[in-house]
C-alpha cells in the first residue's frame, strides 16, 4: 500500500500556511514603514547639519525662490547650495516617500525633502534666509507643509496613531518641532 497525503490533510496544510501569511505580511509592511520613518529622520537630522554650517558660513539659511511655473523643476535644487560650490553635504537624500499627491505645487518633481527657507510671511524679502522648514510627506504620501488642508494649524506625523497615521514628517530650524515653530511665528506676529 502507497503511502501518500490526503487531499484533506493538503488544503489543512495550505490553510495554516494562508492564516501565518495572513499574519506576517502585514507585520512585514509595517516594519517598512517604520524603517522608512527612521530613514526620513536620520535624513532631516543631516541635512539640519549641513544647513546649520552653511548658516555659520553666510549668516543666513540658503534662499528658496517661488517659481510660478514650477513644472520640471526638482525640488532638490533648492538645497543644492549645501553641495556645490562649499560641499556642506556630499549629496542631498532623497525623500524615502516618495509623493503621490502634492497640492501645492503639482509641477515640482518632489526628488528630496520639500526645503522652504521661511516659515511664513508670503513673499516678505526679509523673512527669507531666517528660518527654514523641511517636510516630507510621510507614510499618508500627501504632501501637506506640515499644515492640514482647509486648517491653518500644524499637523506633524505622529507615530502613535500607527504607522499609516495623516501628517507630514517635518524639521523646524535647529530641530525644533512643528507647534513651537507655529507658537513662536503667532507670538513674533507672523
Amino acid at each position: 500500500m502507497k503511502k501518500a497525503f490526503t487531499l484533506i490533510e493538503l488544503l489543512i496544510v495550505v490553510a495554516i500556511i494562508a492564516i501565518l501569511a495572513a499574519i506576517a505580511v502585514p507585520n512585514f509592511l509595517e516594519a517598512q514603514v517604520r524603517s522608512k520613518v527612521a530613514r526620513c529622520q536620520n535624513d532631516m537630522r543631516a541635512l539640519t547639519t549641513g544647513l546649520e554650517a552653511y548658516a555659520v558660513d553666510y549668516n543666513t539659511y540658503p534662499y528658496t525662490r517661488w517659481v510660478p511655473d514650477a513644472a520640471g523643476r526638482r525640488m532638490s535644487e533648492r538645497l543644492r547650495p549645501l553641495t556645490t560650490p562649499v560641499s556642506y553635504m556630499t549629496s542631498i537624500p532623497i525623500d524615502p516617500f516618495p509623493e503621490a499627491v502634492c497640492w501645492w505645487a503639482p509641477g515640482f518633481i518632489l526628488d528630496t525633502f520639500d526645503y522652504l527657507d521661511r516659515i511664513s510671511g508670503g513673499m516678505d524679502r526679509s523673512l527669507f534666509g531666517r528660518r527654514w522648514r523641511l517636510c516630507s510627506g510621510g507614510p499618508d504620501l500627501r504632501q501637506t507643509w506640515g499644515v492640514e488642508p482647509g486648517y491653518a494649524r500644524p499637523w506633524p506625523y505622529d507615530a502613535t496613531n500607527g504607522t499609516r497615521s495623516g501628517g507630514d514628517i517635518v524639521r523646524i530650524e535647529g530641530g525644533g518641532d512643528l507647534f513651537s515653530a507655529w507658537a513662536s511665528m503667532i507670538a513674533a506676529g507672523w
